[in-house]
């Protein structure tokens, strides 16, 4: 067995004037020389002249020479040349104070091997005294993967600290497990307004409404703590003391063993958005106030004109000729368009104010019946044929889902075909999460460059070939988004169209009825 170099059941005994006597090899021994053998580092055994009396598989593997090579060389000889001299040195005045230095002691060192190239290592030392003299047996090993892995670190740190450091559009700033703030970019400075030199170490409250900062940045912490992350919006204030609607992502930071050791904060300005948001509410708010004040005030005058218009025809029917009836038609025709227009108008803002609160399990084949007898007249008189299987129980505002099969339904009855009208109501589970709905028709179909457009309001495709107000796809696309789906279309001309949404099954009972 090849151990440190020598045979390790020969020995010299000077009792026997240098002869040679074999000694046995215990299993102690056996089994030492096998983990030397095996050990992941390279070992040498230095006599106190520096020399290679020693050394394992690995020092041969590492430095590239044979243990014959080896055996009787100085140390000097897997050092770099540079530094041999300094070695020689270093050697000396370490044999006269030897001391246990342990592997990893700071010190940046390379070593040599055969072909003259240079790798850094990390080099353990341990004085042995035997009863042959002092020796020293060096553990040496390579950390040329580890270097060039803290290298590539090294340089990423630098790249994302460059990066972060030149972003403006986001605050980014570091805090300690205290809320101190610890690091400032760029972006930080220029949003709130402090230098990194006025901030760092003060704590991140001061960003916050004063009547706020005894209590929300405390509770933003612990969220982060307890779920790793923690988002909201809301207003903060700037060095000048101006306040700004702020987009917050604060995420934690955590040690291997996952103790939570600091906190990154992420915050944009996003008060253009928060006021743009604000504009378009107020005109929401205007808008709805006309279509309130509008269906209301009309209807009257409506009436009136469609009140008078038909006695004007009745009464004055033989004093008429074919024109004047004619127009009398039209003032007929216009009203009750402006009355349906009007109608439409509030049940379009009359679904906008339905909440979530006011939801229950809906049976959504109970609130298709309802629709269907609202229709009942159009469906006799275009003979339409309507089937469905059993529907599920979703998560709705009744009214809302009766509103949306009567619309859809009715859609269909007058966009019909030649033939009668033949419309089919199906739902099926998509996933786990949504039902999907069908109402599907044999009807004039509709182009598929018209699928988003034929949803906005006032929409009319088909102009004046059949009646409407347009507005009949704008409320089923709003009941919809409402009630947490979409809607959308699959359609060709003269194939009839399919009208697919759906509804979330969160919080509804999956049950048929």
């Amino acid at each position: 067995m090849r151990v440190y170099g020598h045979q390790t059941n020969t020995l010299r005994n000077p009792a026997t004037n240098g002869a040679s006597v074999s000694k046995p090899i215990s299993d102690a021994e056996r089994l030492l020389g096998e983990l030397l053998e095996s050990a992941p580092d390279a070992i040498l055994d230095l006599d106190h002249e520096g020399r290679i009396v020693l050394l394992n598989r690995m020092a041969e593997q590492l430095f590239g020479y044979t243990r014959e090579e080896l055996l009787g060389q100085t140390v000097e000889t897997l050092v770099p040349e540079a530094i041999r001299n300094a070695h020689l040195r270093h050697r000396s005045q370490y044999l006269n104070q030897p001391v246990t230095r342990p592997m990893g002691s700071g010190l940046k060192l390379e070593a040599r091997r055969k072909d003259g190239s240079l790798f850094p290592v990390e080099i353990s030392l341990s004085p042995v005294k035997s009863s042959t003299g002092s020796r020293v047996t060096a553990i040496i090993r390579d950390v040329t993967e580890r270097k060039k892995l803290e290298e590539s670190q090294r340089v990423a740190e630098q790249r994302f600290r460059l990066m972060i450091e030149t972003i403006k559009d986001y605050a980014i700033f570091t805090l300690d497990p205290e809320g101190n703030v610890t690091s400032w970019n760029a972006g930080a400075q220029q949003i709130k307004g402090y230098t990194a030199e006025e901030i760092v170490g003060k704590h991140f409250s001061i960003f916050y409404p004063p009547e706020l900062r005894g209590t929300s940045p405390a509770q933003a912490l612990a969220l982060v703590r307890k779920a790793g992350k923690f988002e909201e919006e809301g207003w903060r204030f700037r060095k000048d003391g101006s306040r700004f609607w702020a987009g917050v992502v604060i995420t934690a930071v955590r040690s291997t063993a996952g103790d939570v050791v600091g906190f990154v904060k992420l915050t944009r300005d996003l008060t253009e958005r928060k006021r743009a948001e604000e504009r378009r509410q107020r005109k929401s708010e205007d808008l709805k106030d006309f279509a309130y004040a509008a269906s209301h005030d009309l209807q009257e005058p409506l009436r009136m004109i469609t009140i008078y218009s038909e006695l004007l025809a009745s009464r004055y029917s033989s004093k008429l000729d074919a024109k004047g009836h004619q127009f009398i038609g039209f003032i007929v025709e216009g009203a009750a368009r402006m009355d349906a227009l009007l109608r439409g108008l509030r049940e379009y803002w009359q679904t906008s104010e339905c909440a979530e609160e006011h939801y229950s399990p809906v049976h959504s084949g109970e609130a298709l019946s309802y629709a269907l007898l609202n229709l009942q007249e159009s469906i006799t008189r275009s003979g339409a044929v309507i089937t469905f299987d059993s529907l599920p129980v979703v998560w709705a505002e009744q009214v809302l889902l009766v509103q949306l099969f009567q619309n859809l339904v009715g859609n269909a009855i007058k966009y019909r075909s030649e033939k009668p009208p033949e419309i089919r109501i199906t739902a099926e589970q998509n996933d786990m999460q949504h039902w999907v709905f069908s109402v599907r028709d044999n009807g004039i179909g509709i182009d598929p460059n018209y699928a988003e457009k034929i949803f906005d309001m006032f929409s009319r495709l088909h102009g004046d070939k059949c009646p409407g107000s347009g507005i009949g796809l704008a409320i089923c696309r709003k009941v919809v988004e409402r009630l947490g789906g979409r809607i959308w279309l699959e359609s060709m001309p003269g194939c009839g169209t399919d009208f697919k949404f759906t509804i979330p099954t969160h919080g509804a009972v999956t049950a048929g009825n």
